[in-house]
């Protein structure tokens, strides 16, 4: 395999904002090797966008020894925005002993097996301002021979129109990175110049949708609730063919996705291995 790729397992894949982000940051670097998702609606859509790429259906009966069935050798970085349900604040809060959010203990589980040279997850920002839920992340990745480090992110940061704010977690292989205040001062510089570009961007780009956006907050006012507004979910970067209210409403925003994907490549250069 080559070596100036990095190897995705897209897990919780969802309708595919982490492989579409990966894409946007460097097609010919991030090559997704495999999604896992039970949703059929969103097996669907993965399969229309991503025809070649196998499908896991769940997580729990997914092993490196599946992956290695069907041809795949090689995982450098695992991803996934795996259930939040326990952890945000309008959910159950039980953390990572609820049902749906345990589901994190998989991850931890295909980690150890597979030994990826880093993780990206995603979630509720509830996940690290619990002191009990940060915790638990930190000594399980500790305990993997991991680094990790987050970020909370909002979509209107990269200029959409809605908060969205979301809890991004990297982690990295301690074998082969040792640096973390390194990696902090990559990732920080990263999203600082992408997300002021791609604010700028966006301005500029979604002036009809801002417009949009009035009429429908004016036309609330007058009580006037059967407009034929826009619907302003399709402004999260995503096409039209892959948007569905529920699947987009779970879906992570592929911009900032890609501004992540961008410090990751930036992390492999300034190790100065043979990349890129």
């Amino acid at each position: 395999m080559n070596n100036n790729h990095i190897f995705v397992l897209d897990l919780f894949s969802g309708i595919g904002g982490f492989s579409l982000g990966l894409e946007r940051a460097n097609k010919e670097v991030f090559k997704t090797q495999a999604f896992c998702e039970i949703e059929p609606y969103c097996a669907r859509i993965l399969k229309k966008h991503w025809k070649n790429i196998p499908i896991f259906e769940d997580i729990k009966e997914l092993s490196n020894e599946r992956l290695r069935a069907v041809g795949i050798n090689r995982i450098d970085l695992i991803t996934g925005g795996f259930p939040c349900q326990d952890l945000s604040v309008s959910g159950r809060r039980k953390g990572f002993e609820g049902d749906k959010s345990s589901l994190f203990y998989e991850i931890i589980r295909l980690i150890k097996e597979i030994k990826p040279k880093y993780i990206l997850l995603e979630n509720s920002p509830e996940l690290i301002r619990r002191d009990d839920t940060r915790e638990a992340l930190i000594k399980e990745f500790q305990e993997c021979g991991y680094g990790v480090q987050w970020r909370i992110l909002l979509a209107s940061s990269v200029g959409y129109l809605h908060k969205r704010q979301r809890a991004y977690i990297f982690a990295w292989n301690q074998k082969a990175f040792t640096d973390a205040l390194e990696i902090g001062r990559i990732f920080n510089e990263t999203l600082f110049n992408e997300s002021t570009t791609k604010i700028n961007r966006k301005t500029k780009q979604t002036k009809e949708i801002m417009d949009a956006h009035r009429r429908y907050l004016r036309r609330l006012r007058e009580r006037d609730f059967e407009t034929n507004s826009p619907d302003l979910r399709r402004a999260d970067g995503l096409s039209a063919a892959m948007d569905a209210i529920g699947a987009l409403g779970n879906a992570v925003i592929p911009e900032i996705i890609s501004m992540l994907g961008n410090a990751i490549v930036g992390v492999e250069r300034s190790k100065n291995e043979s990349y890129i």
